[in-house]
């Protein structure tokens, strides 16, 4: 973290199972994080559904149009 912290990027935490990790992480300085501790996968509708969105309205990625992610500006 603090490599990332060095660069004034943020750190995300994949695979965070449980309370004891979350509580670690954010001890730490990690940013975000992900993983089963806050919500198991799920298919777009359910995923919808629990946090009243619209399916029509959600990004839907494919190998056709791959995500392009803004990492910054390039030396």
């Amino acid at each position: 973290m603090d490599l990332a912290r060095a660069f004034d990027l943020k750190v995300v935490a994949e695979g965070i199972e449980n309370e004891e990790q979350h509580l670690l992480l954010r001890e730490l300085g990690c940013d975000l994080g992900q993983g089963y501790h806050y919500g198991k996968p799920m298919d777009l509708e359910t995923f919808c559904k629990t946090y009243g969105l619209e399916a029509e309205a959600a990004p839907v990625i494919t190998q056709e149009q791959p995500l392009k992610l803004d990492v910054g500006a390039q030396s």
